[in-house]
């Protein structure tokens, strides 16, 4: 597994920890690959998505603390 794979699987671990089930998870990936699974992605589309998801934990980690 390359460092993207291992950086997407850890941002989806952390979504999950931080509330987010895993069809949300799903659901968001899906999104943001255009239905393309994560072994298809290019490097430049890894990149993408990592973003996406990073958005994603930023998000949730701000609606922690406004709670």
């Amino acid at each position: 597994m390359d460092a993207s794979h291992e950086k997407i699987t850890a941002l989806q671990t952390e979504l999950k920890d931080l509330g987010y089930t895993s069809y949300q998870i799903k659901e968001i990936i899906r999104e943001s690959t255009d239905d393309k699974s994560i072994d298809e992605l290019t490097s430049q589309e890894c990149s993408k998505l990592v973003e996406h998801l990073m958005d994603f934990v930023a998000f949730a980690r701000k609606s922690k603390c406004i709670k």
